[in-house]
């Protein structure tokens, strides 16, 4: 709870356009660029790599984040998991 966490697509070196999504909902899109809902105040992304940065981790961020590069679903899955202190 309260860190950090940085997700990043793998094997990718061209980034036109990258989605992020937790479960179905989307977190972020560098196409235009745009961080939503609760994510807003929390999450950076960079548009080049295709890296998000979330900060101050809360128990209801455990699940499941996906990526889309380029507009194509990557078989990249992240599960996150955080813990209480």
């Amino acid at each position: 709870v309260n860190g950090n966490v940085t997700l990043s697509p793998v094997g990718i070196s061209n980034v036109d356009r990258v989605v992020w999504k937790f479960g179905v909902h989307m977190v972020a899109d560098s196409q235009p660029h745009n961080i939503y809902g609760n994510y807003k105040e929390r999450t950076s992304l960079d548009d080049k790599t295709g890296k998000i940065i979330k900060s101050k981790l809360t128990l209801n961020d455990s699940g499941m984040f996906s990526v889309e590069v380029n507009s194509k679903a990557t078989s990249d899955a992240y599960r996150l998991k955080v813990f209480g202190k």
